[in-house]
């Protein structure tokens, strides 16, 4: 998707809420999975446990699990085409367009294992590298990746798995690259050393994913029919499928339109060497007082290097801060006001609102 300069409010969209389970399995904590012929099929939903939950988690949407709301979440349900007749969602979904600040650590995360973690056990006849495939379905722009790992590690080739097909149900195998933001084909793969039993695991990346099925398969080439064959169970026993009622039609999604009240915009030449700028918009100019500085701070995802820009302001109530991004990739900033007077302390309680502010941008190769 083209970058050409991104809009982050602090604001949040007035949306309906999902009705959702809990976050627990249904599934028997004995319930292996076997890989047969160089393919392993599974529901999503069939994960035997969750961790990492305290942030986001991994909820059911299934016919007659309407137990608990859990908010915010601005898409309808999806059952319809669903595998299985359900599907899982990281809920809540609070970042849906990128026109809403990001989160690290809430609402996104690019550590793979590091939020709302659900494992599989998988008994593989074969070793090998397997690549993999989920089939998933993003309404938007921020609610497309995940992460893959296994036995508890989290190799590079399973990271940023991302999609590009949207408001349907698909399959995907794509790795977001720097080089390709839009994900790159036969990157996403996990290498598994012996036979036997392993743990394969899948992880958040951005709030909001849905989540329907995945496989792992040896065959570079494979392409997944829209409805593969049932799982291979090793032990235990799967659940039964989840049945739609009888002329069950999903609602329509809410807009995910903003509603214009955004306070920081990024503008510029989004390539390494060219100058960026971020731009802040204040409510009113006697919103930030003469005594203010403002600073931001400029953070590679790799974590080095972070370049301050010093703010400055430039009439009508608008600040600038512009820096040179010396290498492709996202980019974080994080805005801080600070009183001249009192350089730890932040500025009084007019300009808080915008004191942190934080969102995320790419930068693409030249």
């Amino acid at each position: 998707m083209p970058y050409p300069r991104l809009l982050l409010p602090l604001l949040g969209l007035a949306v309906p809420a999902l009705a959702a389970t809990t976050m627990n399995s249904i599934v028997s904590p004995d319930l292996v999975f076997a890989e047969t012929n160089g393919l392993v099929s599974v529901e999503a939903e069939h994960f035997t446990s969750q961790t990492l939950t305290d942030r986001r988690a991994w909820h059911l949407t299934a016919p007659g699990h309407d137990d608990a709301a859990i908010t915010p979440d601005g898409d309808g349900r999806h059952l319809v085409g669903a595998s299985g007749g359900a599907y899982l969602e990281l809920l809540p979904d609070e970042r849906r367009t990128h026109y809403q600040p990001i989160i690290v650590g809430e609402s996104f995360t690019n550590t793979g294992g590091a939020m709302a973690v659900l494992n599989y056990r998988v008994h593989f006849n074969t070793p090998g590298r397997y690549y993999v495939w989920v089939r998933a379905l993003s309404t938007g722009g921020e609610d497309n990746g995940l992460h893959a790992g296994l036995d508890h590690t989290w190799p590079e080739s399973g990271l940023r798995w991302q999609t590009g097909h949207k408001n349907k149900w698909a399959w995907d195998s794509r790795q977001r690259t720097d080089a390709v933001p839009q994900g790159e084909w036969h990157k996403l793969y996990l290498d598994v050393p012996t036979p036997g039993e392993h743990t394969v695991h899948f992880s958040m990346r951005e709030d909001g994913f849905e989540f329907d099925r995945w496989l792992l398969t040896t065959d570079r080439d494979y392409m997944p029919a829209d409805e593969p064959a049932a799982a291979t169970v090793f032990a235990g026993h799967a659940p039964a499928p989840f049945a739609l009622p009888a002329g069950y039609t999903d609602p329509a999604d809410a807009s995910r339109e903003h509603d214009g009240s955004g306070l920081a915009m990024m503008e510029g030449d989004f390539r390494p060497g060219g100058t960026v700028t971020l731009v802040l918009s204040t409510e009113t100019a006697s919103l930030i007082p003469a005594s203010s500085r403002m600073e931001v701070a400029f953070t590679h995802e790799s974590g080095e290097p972070v370049l301050i820009a010093a703010g400055q302001h430039a009439g009508e109530g608008r600040w600038r801060a512009p820096f040179t991004p010396d290498r492709p990739g996202q980019w974080y900033f994080s805005v801080h006001f600070h009183d001249r007077l009192s350089p730890d302390e932040p500025s009084g309680h007019a300009v808080k609102r915008y004191h942190q502010l934080s969102g995320i941008f790419p930068v693409s190769p030249r």
